[in-house]
């Protein structure tokens, strides 16, 4: 396990990330979250949701003032829609 954590530390350190955020997930997240998944033998967190969770943090980033009061529904099928409120 040590040797996991050493292995991806340097990973992120070749990617460039500063030792000040080694320890951010962003993207990565997804991947880390299927990893575990699968080593417990659940199902998988769906994809509608991480795409979800991506575009609240895109209009989070450009839209700090108003992005808390959008509103987001899923539909039968699964896909996701804003509110036009």
């Amino acid at each position: 396990m040590l040797k996991d954590e050493e292995e991806e530390y340097t990973r992120r350190q070749k990617e460039g990330l500063p030792k000040r955020h080694a320890h951010l997930m962003g993207p990565r997240q997804w991947d880390y979250n299927n990893e575990l998944a699968d080593l417990c033998g659940i199902p998988r967190i769906p994809s509608n949701v991480s795409l979800l969770y991506d575009l609240c943090h895109q209009r989070r980033t450009f839209n700090l003032m108003v992005y808390k009061r959008d509103e987001f529904f899923l539909s039968n099928q699964g896909n996701f829609y804003k509110s036009d409120d």
